[in-house]
């Protein structure tokens, strides 16, 4: 959704300056932007540019809070916001989680990383197995037993899991 937007306001941008080109260069920028009747009823009402002001200003800080925003979220999915004693024990829990990984049959390497913040924790595991690995088995054997143990060591019975495995290349057929 985001390149969307992106891509929408990178096309709006360049014709709102294609259009304030073609304007200058034919001479049509250089007249009132206001039509008579508009200039009368602005000149008469003081408040008018003081409240079109303030609008786009609201606008314009909704704009930059939703941004900080986005940028918290991407952060939050890539790193740990959390600090001191409880990032501390996620890191040791971690460790854990893949040593208990790394013991059960067919799992060749596994990368743990705990992502988010303390309301919003996320762990991202990625395994490594063998071509010959029964996937559901080895997702019901992580999720009943170590996952299950770090989400009570961790106190976070809401900790969204993302499991991906990956499978290592078979070995090569014998030649002849």
């Amino acid at each position: 959704m985001r390149p969307v937007i992106g891509m929408v306001g990178a096309a709006l941008l360049g014709l709102g300056g294609a259009g304030l080109g073609l304007g200058l260069a034919d001479g049509t920028a250089r007249e009132a932007v206001l039509r008579p009747e508009a200039f009368r009823h602005v000149v008469t009402h003081e408040w008018f540019w003081p409240v079109v002001a303030g609008a786009c200003e609201t606008a314009g800080l909704l704009g930059a809070i939703w941004l900080a925003g986005q940028c918290r979220d991407a952060l939050g999915r890539r790193r740990a916001l959390m600090g001191g004693r409880a990032r501390r024990l996620a890191r040791a829990c971690g460790r854990d989680l893949r040593r208990e990984t790394l013991e059960l049959p067919g799992v060749a390497a596994a990368h743990v990383r705990l992502t988010g913040t303390r309301s919003r924790p996320r762990l991202r595991m990625t395994v490594l197995c063998a071509p010959d690995t029964r996937v559901h088995a080895l997702r019901a054997a992580l999720v009943e037993g170590p996952l299950e143990r770090r989400r009570a060591e961790l106190a976070l019975p809401g900790l969204v899991t993302v499991l991906t495995f990956r499978f290592t290349d078979p070995p090569p057929r014998p030649r002849g």
